[in-house]
């Protein structure tokens, strides 16, 4: 059964399966919308470093920069998902280089589980 897209389900819910594509083309969207937005904030509120003087500016750019992190988040764990683990493996962010390199290479360019598992239907069966 194919459903309608819902964008806000996408990008904020971390439940179920995303495949390659799915990933790529979120992440690569989240990229372009993020540094326009944050573009347009640093501009109108001259922002010239993470420690400006405008507190309205600040705070509207660290939320919109946390808002987008947690969406690109969301997509890293159901890529998870769809490789059949867990979203904890999320902590290999915190090893400096190397985790960010193995978390790139698992989620952007190896297969995921075929078929149903614990995550849900198969990426490739429902698109």
């Amino acid at each position: 059964m194919n459903k309608e897209f819902d964008v806000l389900d996408f990008f904020f819910n971390w439940k179920g399966r995303i495949g390659r594509k799915h990933f790529w083309f979120g992440h690569i969207g989240l990229a372009v919308v993020s540094n326009i937005i944050m573009a347009i904030l640093a501009n109108y509120f001259k922002i010239e470093n993470l420690f400006s003087d405008s507190i309205i500016g600040l705070i509207l750019f660290w939320t919109t920069m946390v808002i987008f992190l947690f969406a690109g988040f969301c997509l890293d764990i159901k890529r998870y998902h769809d490789r059949g683990k867990s979203g904890h493996w999320l902590w290999l962010y915190l090893i400096p280089i190397i985790g960010a390199i193995w978390i790139l290479i698992e989620l952007g360019f190896l297969k995921g589980i075929k078929g149903l598992n614990k995550y849900g239907e198969d990426t490739l069966k429902i698109n």
